[in-house]
């Protein structure tokens, strides 16, 4: 029976917390607290040594810093529980504020905003089709005019608040004069006004 050779662990790796323990000159329950802590093992759960030292030095010099403004790790347990607290309520807060219906998803943000973006895209897909059969035998300021009207109106479409999915932009129609128009009585107004 031949025994199978474990991978090479290099010189600065160590295999387990416990070896980590023996080669720090520290019990193992110290090891575990530094790894809740924050010290990780690689992605194979090896410690490197260097990385386990400099981590022992930040956090003794952290609780010299503490005992000289005169608070204990106690202290610094203390205000770790306080943020994670204040983290606590603010989460608390949120959920509260969207069960109350304050905030958005961002999910249904997304998905209102598509769907506008194709509503829109698909409306000035379709002006050639619709607009192109009244726009004939029609001077260029006319077919402007017409065409002026429609773009405004999906504009707008896109600009709305409300459910933009199930809003239509009117049918081309035939004005008093004969000649094709879109504008709505408000767009009339507008361009008497600007005019």
């Amino acid at each position: 029976m031949t025994r199978r050779r474990s991978p090479q662990i290099p010189a600065e790796k160590v295999p387990s917390q416990r070896e980590l323990a023996r080669q720090m000159h520290v019990s193992r329950s110290t090891v575990d607290r530094w790894r809740r802590d924050g010290l990780t093992p690689d992605s194979r759960g090896h410690y490197d040594l260097s990385e386990a030292r400099r981590f022992q030095r930040a956090r003794t010099l952290k609780l010299r810093d503490m005992a000289a403004a005169g608070k204990t790790a106690r202290d610094g347990v203390f205000a770790l529980k306080e943020a994670r607290l204040k983290v606590d309520l603010q989460m608390a807060e949120h959920k509260l504020a969207c069960a109350r219906g304050e905030f958005i998803s961002k999910r249904d943000v997304v998905r209102a905003w598509r769907e506008a973006v194709v509503t829109v895209k698909n409306r000035f897909l379709s002006l050639p089709r619709e607009l192109a059969p009244h726009l004939v035998g029609r001077g260029p300021r006319e077919i402007e005019s017409v065409l002026n009207g429609r773009i405004c109106e999906i504009l707008r479409l896109l600009a709305r608040s409300e459910d933009r999915s199930k809003q239509q932009p009117e049918p081309v129609k035939p004005s008093t004069n004969g000649h094709p128009t879109s504008a709505t009585k408000e767009e009339n107004t507008h361009e008497n006004r600007s005019q």
